[in-house]
């Protein structure tokens, strides 16, 4: 890939203006965060600690609000379920965002191993 068209791929990525666009790079932002080899600090660490117990907040805050409705309402039964199956899809990611903050191995350590490996030192 030359240079041009590299640059042209990441202004592509990096261009959020339309719906699709928006989608795209969200689930990049997700699909890197859980990704096998994606590293940490302990600052990074921290934010998923915060945006996991914000979804799964906000899942229990959802499910709460769902069956709270008065008897009368006018919601249909449809909402219910994809409202659980919503909440549960929230749970599910904040749950392995937590299990990778705990798990993941630590950034600092990823580039002093890779600072090795580029400069081997000589005996």
């Amino acid at each position: 890939m030359n240079k041009h068209l590299w640059l042209q791929y990441l202004r592509n990525r990096q261009r959020n203006t339309v719906f699709p666009d928006t989608v795209r790079n969200q689930g990049n932002f997700y699909r890197n965060m859980l990704a096998k080899e994606a590293r940490f600090n302990p600052v990074q660490r921290a934010g998923l600690v915060v945006m996991s117990l914000f979804l799964i907040g906000v899942s229990i805050m959802w499910v709460g609000l769902l069956f709270t409705d008065p008897p009368n309402s006018s919601i249909p039964r449809f909402n219910y379920v994809g409202g659980v199956l919503f909440s549960m899809l929230l749970t599910a990611v904040g749950i392995r965002l937590m299990k990778k903050a705990v798990t993941a191995p630590s950034a600092s350590h990823y580039k002093r191993q890779r600072k090795d490996l580029q400069h081997p030192t000589k005996f």
